[in-house]
């Protein structure tokens, strides 16, 4: 007969299926009949916009628009000229066979992996790009645990459990949210032109309620403007656009720690003049992807192991994975970075820093941490010309034991020249460790009262034995068919184990 036990159940989002992929294409294009002839070129800037994924036959297609603007020095020598190429690339992942597309939520992220222009002709540019893409499949499932035998009585039944502390997954969406704002621009004319564009975004507040995220956040854009003036032909500008949202996230509720992040998709940006005044305005229409994890800490009492004192029992085990419930906390350090130009300093038109080749090395002592922290400068030098530098500089922190890094960022970086040829960067690099490594737990799934036990003729009332070397009061008390308390009060004991080479009184269970 099968033992109804006692369980509980959890509604999760589990990921079942995770690709990675990385698609490669290359362009070519001419320079405008308005532009003059490339002297050097300075800069290739891109950035990947998704456009559409569809899934088709049991594939998921991506596709989306690598726009890249590649900078150059002109034979006029003056200032910066613009050439801009949009590159299609497009990805295809195979679906697991089986998958209910119905209860799946399919997660695409895409990342720029590299963008680099070369110069065929003074009049024509090929670009080759590539794009890191990462697919995570996620399905919304039940998850049982089993906590013990909800009759033990019945057929003397005695149940081991333990109890478990984790996180489960609960949610996983993503949401597009359009922000569609102008800020001004001070010292700008309206009839500039924009060079490139960098754009980031974070979140300043959140709060979760049940099935819903409801955020706020900026979104910082920081551009290069080729103003057409002589003595400053370019400028650099930043402006900030708050944006609010809600992601629908089922499983959410407000105990549910909930991290988010987010991608830029598509951007346009404008400079414009202000209607009855002179100032000028970005106008900016751009779409970010935001993406809301959410994990609820649970406790519950888990069925390791049973056994009776009247009837032969059959047990099933299974197992359950969860992540342990600990904190992944920001670790961050300081960066100070002296950068040698070779040429003497005017002034500096753009400095872009991020965080690349994130990582977790082992060391002497326990793990680390690691990324290099990349700068990209557009200087202008005294004598006039504009040149780019990268600096990579290495970066690494101590981490706690066991812990990995997911990701790491730059934040609060700032630049001077320090003297004629050298640049101070400063910069605040945080890392992310990532949970550990989920855990699976051992259950009974199901348990099957057999025949009962053979009665021998005689039993004496108390045994004496010695326990076995390792063996608790859990193991002595299943193997001789009685209970742990019944040796413990027998022998005026506690705790796990028995004393070493002590003589137990193990009493008959009736």
């Amino acid at each position: 007969m099968e033992l109804e036990l006692k369980t509980r159940q959890m509604e999760i989002t589990r990921l079942v299926y995770q690709a990675a992929a990385m698609a490669e294409e290359s362009g070519d294009t001419v320079v405008p009949d308005s532009l003059p002839d490339i002297v050097r070129i300075v800069e290739t800037a891109a950035v990947y916009e998704p456009r559409s994924k569809e899934v088709r036959g049991g594939r998921l297609y991506v596709d989306g628009l690598v726009r890249a603007s590649v900078l150059y020095v002109p034979e006029t020598g003056v200032g910066i000229c613009r050439v801009g190429l949009d590159i299609p690339v497009s990805q295809v992942f195979e679906l697991p066979d089986n998958l209910d597309e119905r209860n799946a939520t399919l997660i695409v992220t895409a990342k720029l992996a590299h963008a680099t222009a070369r110069e065929l002709n003074p009049r024509k540019i090929t670009v080759r790009a590539a794009v890191d893409f990462t697919l995570k499949v996620y399905v919304r499932e039940t998850l049982w645990v089993f906590g013990g035998v909800e009759d033990p009585e019945s057929y003397s039944v005695f149940c081991k459990t333990e109890t478990v502390r984790a996180l489960a997954p609960v949610g996983v969406r993503e949401k597009t949210i359009t922000v569609s704002d102008s800020a001004e621009l001070s010292g700008v004319a309206a009839s500039g032109e924009i060079l490139k564009a960098d754009i980031s975004a974070e979140t300043t507040d959140f709060k979760q309620i049940q099935d819903k995220v409801v955020l706020k956040g900026d979104a910082r854009v920081k551009v290069l403007i080729k103003t057409g003036q002589e003595d400053k032909p370019v400028v650099a500008g930043e402006a900030v656009f708050p944006f609010s949202g809600v992601v629908d996230c089922p499983g959410v509720t407000e105990d549910s720690r909930v991290q988010i992040s987010y991608s830029v998709g598509v951007a346009d940006l404008q400079l414009t003049q202000e209607a009855g005044t002179d100032r000028t305005m970005l106008t900016a229409r751009m779409n970010l992807v935001a993406l809301a994890e959410a994990w609820e800490e649970v406790e519950f009492s888990l069925l390791t192991d049973a056994y009776s004192v009247s009837h032969n029992l059959k047990t099933e085990y299974g197992t359950i994975s969860l992540l342990p419930a600990e904190d992944a906390q920001l670790i961050r350090t300081s960066l100070r970075e002296k950068i040698g130009a070779g040429v003497g300093i005017r002034s500096v038109y753009s400095c872009t820093v991020s965080a690349e080749n994130v990582g977790t090395v082992l060391a002497e002592g326990g793990s680390k941490g690691v990324c290099d922290v990349s700068a990209r400068l557009i200087l202008e030098a005294e004598d006039g010309g504009v040149y780019a530098l990268t600096k990579s500089s290495p970066v690494s922190v101590d981490l706690p034991s066991g812990a990995s890094v997911s990701a790491a960022g730059v934040k609060d970086e700032s630049y001077h020249i320090s003297d004629r040829e050298d640049i101070e960067l400063r910069a605040v690099v945080e890392f992310l460790p990532s949970a550990k490594a989920p855990v699976d737990f051992k259950q009974i799934a199901s348990i099957t009262a057999g025949e009962p036990l053979p009665k021998p003729a005689r039993t004496p009332a108390v045994t004496l034995c010695y326990g076995l070397a390792g063996e608790s009061f859990w193991d002595l008390a299943k193997r001789l068919r009685t209970s742990e308390e019944d040796i413990k009060n027998a022998n005026n004991l506690s705790g796990e184990y028995p004393p070493e080479g002590r003589l137990l009184l193990v009493p008959r269970r009736s």
